[in-house]
């Protein structure tokens, strides 16, 4: 052991240490993880169960659950959302090592408080993530190695241990890496760099070539092929190399590609950006992996593996400004890897735009391609500015310094999380787009990692196969591709707009067909949830009615709990005739409604010998896993997961979302299309291949849900189908993506970049939001061309909302006067704010990261009918004075109107780039539209300037919501023993002061009366008297703990507290509101005697 206190390291010789031994730290009390930590196990692990490396009480977490690393700390109220990787583990009994660092990060006067925390398995990346705002809690227990609590239980460690290593501060990279270098039981999961000599360095220096050359030459020195290959000879004598083909430069535009040709060796070998000169493909660059199955064993092979013959079997031949070239690939039987394979891949090359495809024949007996990454990609490190990794998750999100912080994404496309096959990599001067473009959305892993070795794009297949006797192939149809550009996100989706067209995506009409795209729900502006609890539609009409009526436009409702519990998560829903007739009286008013069905799932309801069809219908029909087991999820009761494929999935899910627009209802929302990850189904027989790719979108979900879009289009044309997420393969089927949990720093509008005029966005979860988050969340969804909400009508409808609700209403007036340009244009290139804006952190929720950070002004720009309309949105409640850049369509002179929600408007004209300054108070928007001068833009000014009208006239609406004056009894002392309503909104500090109350001689229960929403009332209520001091605290209500059991929502609930002394006398009293808890606080009163309960 270390004398080092905070330095624990131990080596044992795992022979006669017996497996599932745990170690406890003796001295690792004070070892805090908030001060930086590193953990390292060198074990043999069991990716079949879950196991704990270290565990500390109330601190941290570090284990595996199966194939996937785990961790997670404890911020001194909750463990906070986990840190995951992919899987990882491998079956193989072998030495790995896995590794854990931590750190907290706070500069309170920046602002800036976090925790990073990194996993790496074998010394590479696989996992990371920021937590905002949040810390591990200090823990005087002892840290533990090999028991503890992990994903929900007790957890121990079953396997075998060889070294431990923990130290007080947080390892590099680098430093991760040198530990597994320096173990001999570990084969790194990185190729160790090649080191050269002084006097190859030196040689390189003297290469007297173009620079483009020079780095193709430095590649392959660096490869590990470079002793095969004979890159010395070339270096000596590059003239040479050039002229006899051994090494050819690929004229792109604005880079050059390098293809070597020499001993055995065919291959792109560099990529040269000749603007910001550098090289961008690492000299690891693989293009592509192939995993094989024989006898049990994987064996991994690559075209820079020596055992690998390529060649290049057709020279490039330019043609349009493209490059087009074909290199082979083949592999014979040896005693490292006993596989025969064949591959080759069409490469093309232009306009700075690199293309390939992949064809893999194995012909191997009782040998099987397992998986294939296809594109694999590794650029190096981008190091002018702050380098950004951008992966498609949810909206979008950015990982700026990528490399320093060792950012890692993955996820299984197609779904919201992965809603596309592509990513990015780019710095202030170079961006490298990479993808896999896919136009019918097969099933695959994507992988993306920033470090050391730079930036890797990796995208998993797994292929299907006949039997598993029989040898199989891989023959994606698809094309990788990878193009340079200068830019950011926009840019980015910019590129992969254009590519959807142009490879035919399945769900990419070249126009959408109006006839298909229901006008209401394209005019909608605002989503409401109603969880009914099994309950009358009827007791929430009153409210509904009244919101609609004050709002002034339509809104839609997502209907929850609305049928019989025994047949909820099943196709067997039906709605009773009372319950449509409640529905019936909703649309009368203007109020449309959507219920939830489950679409992928069938829970199990058999009971007592009784089938409802689960044995009969379902369970023959699921999909099923490598082990041949039907896959159960658990949703309270288990539930089989349909294979699309089958005709008990495409008959009953088109019954029954035939069946409830046919009720009366105007559409249907089916539940985790776009959400849920593909399960690939092994059966064989359900009609497809095991495994097969195309089983769960192309021959799954998109017959069924077309089938149901053309018997609308053709009966119901005004129905609508909606799904959660936005994976981007439901964009063609589904009128509306329910993007609730979008809440990710970093997060950008990449989605509404790519798919903007191509279908509705529709609402942000409300749980667990902070006051003023849920300002700046209907405001980014306003800027996003997305409609608003989708909270219960409590956060809209409470006395003590005013504010939200003028906000709320401002902003459904403003998405209708864009309608045209977010459903028929385009996003725009966002303006330029000079300086950039600072950010605002807030609580968005339970979701994603939960904390946000967001300008004070939000902005987007859109363009439509040649027109450009630039919207800006202050969502805080103080004045804000900016200046930004925006630039102009090419060409003309344009004419400028400016429409802000106090009524004014002024008007212009200018060119080009303009720089412009703005000042806008609180809670405020504004247009700014651009038309060209001889354009007739007449009709869409008229239209601005009406309906910014009627926002600068919201605040003097009546509102039907403020308590009645006449119930609150206003002046002087009041008695505690009434109800008392609070009078107007919180202050800043989310304080309600009530004044001097007279609790009589003695008030020894404090009811408060809270109109909560179901869903997962959160938030507390703490009351005080005299002053807001700790000590002066008398009662607190904690909503989402005490709130009652089973309460439908429907009637205010009463939570009754004894408080912490009797209270008699005039006090101030004061009640302090935190989380959401403001949204539903309705009144309270004081009682002295505890059986006086009636309310």
């Amino acid at each position: 052991m270390s004398k080092d206190p905070k330095r624990f390291e131990f080596d044992f010789n795992p022979e006669k240490i017996p497996d599932g031994r745990a170690f406890r730290f003796d001295g690792s009390e004070n070892l805090q993880a908030g001060d930086g930590l590193t953990m390292i196990a060198v074990c043999r692990m069991n990716p079949a169960v879950g196991e704990v490396f270290f565990f500390k009480e109330n601190h941290l977490v570090f284990s595996h659950e199966k194939d996937k690393l785990f961790a997670n700390f404890f911020n001194g109220r909750e463990w906070i959302a986990y840190t995951q990787s992919a899987g990882v583990i491998p079956p193989d009994g072998k030495w790995h090592q896995a590794a854990m660092v931590i750190q907290h990060h706070c500069v309170a006067s920046q602002g800036e408080d976090w925790t990073d925390v990194r996993l790496y398995f074998d010394g590479v990346p696989v996992a990371y993530a920021r937590h905002e705002h949040s810390h591990p809690a200090e823990s005087p227990d002892p840290l533990v190695f090999g028991r503890g609590r992990s994903y929900g239980g007790e957890y121990g460690f079953c396997g075998a241990v060889a070294s431990i290593l923990v130290h007080g501060k947080a390892f590099t990279e680098q430093q991760i890496r040198e530990s597994v270098l320096s173990n001999k039981r570990l084969k790194p999961g990185f190729h160790p760099p090649v080191e050269l000599t002084p006097g190859e360095m030196e040689l390189l220096k003297q290469v007297n070539a173009p620079p483009e050359v020079g780095s193709a030459l430095r590649n392959l020195a660096l490869g590990r092929r470079s002793g095969v290959i004979g890159w010395k000879e070339l270096a000596r004598d590059p003239d040479a190399a050039l002229r006899d083909r051994k090494l050819r430069i690929l004229d792109g535009g604005n880079s050059r590609l390098a293809l070597a040709d020499v001993n055995g060796f065919a291959g792109v070998v560099s990529w040269y950006d000749t603007v910001s000169r550098r090289e961008l493909l690492s000299a690891e660059n693989r293009f592509f992996r192939l995993n094989f199955k024989v006898d049990g064993q994987t064996f991994e092979l690559d075209p820079l593996e020596p055992q690998v013959v390529s060649e290049l079997i057709s020279p490039p031949v330019e043609s349009d400004g493209v490059q087009r070239f074909v290199i082979g690939y083949r592999h014979e039987p040896e005693e490292t890897c006993p596989v025969r394979f064949t591959a080759t891949s069409r490469f093309c090359f232009g306009r700075d735009r690199l293309e390939y495809d992949l064809s893999v024949d194995d012909s191997t007996p009782e040998t099987r391609i397992s998986q294939v990454v296809f594109p694999a990609m590794l650029f190096y490190p981008l190091t002018h500015g702050s380098d950004v990794m951008l992966v498609p998750q949810m909206s979008g999100v950015e990982t700026p310094e990528a490399v320093k912080r060792n950012a890692c994404y993955t996820s299984f496309y197609p779904r919201g999380n992965a809603f596309a096959p592509m990513g990015a990599y780019y710095d202030n001067e170079t961006g490298i787009y990479c993808a896999a473009e896919d136009p019918i959305a097969r099933p695959k892993e994507l992988e993306f990692s920033a470090g050391f070795a730079g930036c890797e794009f990796n995208f998993k297949w797994t292929p299907d196969y006949e039997s598993p006797e029989k040898p199989n192939s891989f023959h994606p149809g698809c094309n990788a591709a990878a193009e340079l550009f200068r830019g950011n996100w926009y840019d980015t989706g910019t590129i992969y707009r254009r590519q959807l067209g142009k490879i035919n995506a399945l769900w990419w009409e070249k126009a959408p067909d109006p006839v298909a795209r229901p006008l209401w729900m394209r005019e909608n502006t605002l989503w409401l949830r109603i969880d009914m609890h099994y309950q009358n539609l009827s007791v929430f009409a009153p409210v509904l009615k009244k919101l609609r009526d004050y709002l002034g436009l339509p809104i839609a409702l997502h209907l929850y709990d609305w049928n019989e519990p025994g047949s909820w998560l099943s196709p067997m829903v039906r709605a009773t005739p009372q319950l449509m007739e409640d529905v019936a009286g909703l649309q009368a008013a203007g109020i449309r409604v959507v219920p939830y069905t489950t679409a992928r799932i069938w829970q199990n309801p058999d009971r007592r010998g009784e089938d409802y069809l689960y044995s009969k219908a379902a369970l023959p029909a699921a999909v099923i896993d490598p082990s041949g087991e039907a896959v159960i999820e658990y949703y309270g009761l288990p539930c089989a997961v349909l294979c699309p494929h089958t005709e008990t999935y495409q008959t009953f899910e088109y019954e029954m979302t035939v069946r409830l627009a046919a009720q009366g209802f105007d559409g249907v929302y089916a539940d985790q299309i776009g959400a849920a990850a593909p399960r690939l189904c092994y059966s064989t027989r359900h009609g497809h291949r095991i495994a097969d790719n195309e089983a769960w979108f192309k021959h799954g979900q998109y017959p069924v849900y077309q089938r149901v879009r053309d018997h609308w289009i053709k009966h119901s044309p005004e129905k609508v189908l909606t799904t959660e997420d936005n994976a981007e393969h439901c964009v063609s089927l589904f009128h509306g993506l329910l993007n609730w949990r979008w809440m990710l720093e970093n997060q950008v509008p990449l989605f509404a970049r790519i798919y903007s005029g191509r279908t509705q966005l529709i609402g942000l979860d409300s749980v667990g939001e902070e006051p003023e988050a849920a300002f700046v969340k209907a405001a980014t969804q306003t800027a996003n061309g997305e409609q608003i909400g989708w909270f219960q009508h409590q956060k809209i409808t409470s006395p003590l909302r005013y504010e939200f609700r003028v906000f709320i209403k401002r902003l459904m007036h403003l998405r209708r006067s864009m309608l045209d340009f977010f459903n028929e244009g385009e996003m725009a290139r966002p303006v330029e704010f000079l300086p950039g804006q600072r950010r605002i952190s807030r609580l968005w929720g339970r979701h994603g990261t939960y904390y946000v950070s967001s300008p004070p002004v939000l902005s987007s720009s859109w363009d439509w009918n040649g027109m450009r309309a630039t919207v800006f949105i202050n969502h805080t409640d103080k004045p804000e004075n900016f200046r930004f850049r925006r630039t102009l369509p090419d060409g003309g002179v344009y004419a400028l109107a400016s429409f802000d929600s106090g009524g004014g408007f002024s008007g212009t004209s200018a060119s080009g780039a303009i720089e412009e300054v703005l000042t806008m108070p609180g809670r405020s928007c504004r247009v700014l539209l651009a038309a060209p001068a001889g354009l007739d833009a007449a009709g869409p000014v008229e239209k601005f300037r009406r309906i910014f009208t009627v926002i600068a006239a919201v605040p003097e609406d009546r509102d039907p919501f403020l308590f009645d004056p006449a119930a609150m009894p206003s002046g002087g002392v009041r008695s505690a023993s009434d109800w008392l309503y609070p009078e107007g909104e919180p202050d800043n500090t989310s304080v309600i002061r009530f004044g001097s109350i007279d609790y009589g001689g003695g008030a020894r229960v404090i009811e408060a009366e809270f109109d909560a929403p179901v869903e997962h009332p959160t938030g507390q209520v703490t009351m005080h008297v005299d002053s807001l001091k700790p000590e002066d605290t008398v009662a607190v209500f904690d909503v989402g703990r005490d709130f009652p059991g089973g309460h439908s929502g429907l009637e205010p609930a009463v939570l009754r507290l004894r408080p912490a002394c009797p209270l008699s006398g005039i006090h101030k009293t004061f009640f302090l509101l935190n989380d959401s808890s403001h949204c539903v606080f309705v009144r309270w009163r004081a009682v002295k005697n505890p059986e006086e309960q009636t309310v």
